[in-house]
């Protein structure tokens, strides 16, 4: 295959890239030589995967989307180790006097130093998951398992999440069925009558994929939200409930700067600056884990704003929310019906005002009735088959195991 070809180039290089003095002078500098070593032999595993995934069939389009996330993730891999090697090209010195590099791949283009091994560990292991997946091909020489049984087993295929940091970013022409849930939180954002000394909590709570992030999009550039508050903060929490690191991230969506203070009571006490008497919103996302201590450590700080300031909370964990004792918490429920085929549609067709295929829309209706209404795999399943109009690929989707399928399994 072709196909093939391309990523198993990708990775040849990747892997001259690791064995290249830039790329070891640059796990030296910033003491990350182990994490890229493991990296080097994940690629060279891969590198021997891919010489076998050759004899696949050719008809296998189950094969082909797993190579296409391979190529994704591959790619995403290459871009980070060329954004390392031009670190290292543009500084002479043998040991790095910052905290962070500079990294145009992350929202706040900027790497600091103890996030740089985490982050070669996430590219790494979505790596390892996605050649798991490829695993059947390994014994292909001496196993005659037919097409159909290699399919199952690649249906099955765990795929781990590799969730980009959100933002507040949203483009609403791809929301559907979110408008009342987003009213519903504005009303305790903008009305006086919820205003607290301490500033009020209000958490959105589903389960993953379910939308707490869209919707908490849609109430953050909402021009009535946007007007009340004079200072809006967002920060994807994700597994690391760092009060340090929170603080600073806040204080930088405040300034709009990279902030360039090492400890956290003086990057306390600049951000108590910025917010005193201000009308503050800040929205904490996908927050999975959190004490009590780290909760009034990072709360405190905003004790200053004015009365009218309000936190939004995102989370899967009934827990997190009674740790932060909101006055509303927002249950987020299913779409309905037709509102998840309008998103499997926008995604699928776009813009399109045409006529729609009918024997693509009927397919599509019934993958709408199988699938567990979350709008992330019905986003990412009309990711996959956007421009696509052969109906044996629609027809292969609604015959799979949908609700199986992650996020990331055909997000490319």
């Amino acid at each position: 295959m072709a196909q093939d070809s391309s990523v198993l180039s990708q990775v040849e290089g990747m892997l001259a890239k690791l064995a290249s003095p830039q790329l070891k002078s640059f796990g030296s500098v910033w003491k990350v030589e182990k994490e890229l070593g493991t990296l080097s032999e994940t690629l060279k595993r891969i590198q021997g995967t891919l010489s076998l995934v050759e004899r696949a069939p050719r008809q296998d389009r189950l094969v082909k989307t797993y190579l296409v996330n391979l190529r994704e993730a591959a790619s995403r891999a290459d871009a980070t180790l060329e954004e390392f090697i031009k670190e290292r090209e543009r500084s002479n010195m043998k040991k790095p006097v910052r905290e962070f590099l500079f990294f145009s791949l992350t929202e706040e283009e900027l790497l600091r130093r103890n996030q740089i091994g985490p982050f070669i560990d996430k590219i790494n292991n979505s790596l390892v998951e996605i050649d798991k997946s490829l695993e059947p091909h390994r014994s292909m020489g001496n196993d005659h398992r037919s097409s159909r049984q290699i399919e199952r087993r690649l249906r099955t295929a765990p795929v781990k999440s590799t969730r980009l940091p959100s933002s507040s970013a949203v483009d609403e022409s791809c929301v559907f069925g979110r408008r009342k849930d987003a009213n519903s939180i504005i009303e305790y954002l903008v009305s006086d009558h919820y205003n607290r000394r301490e500033i009020p909590v209000i958490s959105i709570i589903g389960e993953e994929g379910i939308g707490k992030t869209t919707l908490a999009q849609l109430v953050y550039n909402d021009p009535a939200v946007e007007k009340h508050f004079d200072i809006r903060a967002w920060v994807c929490v994700s597994g690391d409930f760092s009060v340090e690191r929170l603080t600073r991230t806040i204080l930088e969506c405040a300034t709009t700067k990279p902030c360039r203070l090492s400890n956290l009571d003086p990057v306390q006490r600049e951000l108590q600056n910025i917010l005193r008497g201000k009308n503050f919103l800040l929205v904490l996302d996908d927050v999975c884990n959190c004490n009590r201590n780290g909760w009034d450590a990072l709360r405190a700080t905003f004790s200053v704003a004015d009365a009218g300031s309000r936190i939004v909370v995102t989370t899967q964990n009934q827990s997190i929310t009674s740790i932060m004792s909101p006055i509303f918490t927002h249950p987020l429920t299913d779409l309905e019906e037709e509102d998840c085929w309008f998103l499997l549609k926008k995604r699928a067709f776009g813009d399109d005002d045409g006529e729609i295929n009918p024997r693509l829309e009927r397919i599509g209706l019934e993958i709408v009735k199988k699938s567990n209404k979350l709008p992330s795999t019905l986003t990412a399943l009309g990711n996959y088959l956007y421009a696509k109009e052969d109906e044996s690929i629609w027809e292969m989707i609604l015959d799979s195991d949908i609700d199986n399928f992650g996020e990331e399994q055909f997000n490319f």
